[in-house]
């Protein structure tokens, strides 16, 4: 399935593409993933998800989160490559970026954070990010045809309590 979708996206089968799949179980995964970052020098790295890579760190703890984060933000500039990871939200009812789970900071060393939620049916973004005009609950249509999520025409829109 994964081998398709990136068909569809467009990604051919000499294109310089790693992916692994499954736990990482060196003890020093923040040292691998530098050296093959700098070694490779991909355009894009997505770890799925965060807390993998958190190192045992505590995710509540401001500066736990800032230091991890710090660190990779530092590789990216280094490379030249743009990291994405995956975060889960938190099971409050706080609704946009303030539902990112754990410490503030993880939000506060991030270039960009987007937030996707599902509201009635209806998924949506919004995000917080250094320049740029931010999404705040703009809808995701998806196409079927192409396997793709696009912007949906934006309405007014309230979380409904």
């Amino acid at each position: 399935l994964l081998s398709q979708q990136l068909k569809q996206l467009g990604v051919k089968q000499d294109d310089p593409f790693f992916i692994h799949c499954g736990a990482v179980m060196s003890p020093d995964k923040h040292k691998d993933l530098s050296d093959f970052v700098l070694q490779q020098k991909p355009a894009l790295v997505v770890i799925d998800t965060f807390i993998l890579f958190a190192a045992g760190k505590d995710i509540n703890n401001y500066n736990d989160m800032y230091e991890v984060l710090s660190y990779f933000r530092d590789l990216a500039r280094e490379a030249g490559c743009h990291i994405t990871f995956v975060h889960h939200q938190n099971k409050s009812d706080r609704q946009g970026t303030n539902s990112i789970m754990g410490s503030s900071a993880i939000h506060g060393a991030v270039d960009n954070a987007i937030v996707f939620c599902n509201v009635n049916g209806i998924r949506r973004v919004t995000t917080s990010q250094r320049g740029g005009i931010p999404f705040d609950n703009d809808p995701l249509e998806f196409d079927a045809k192409t396997q793709t999520y696009g912007l949906g025409r934006k309405e007014e829109f309230s979380y409904g309590d």
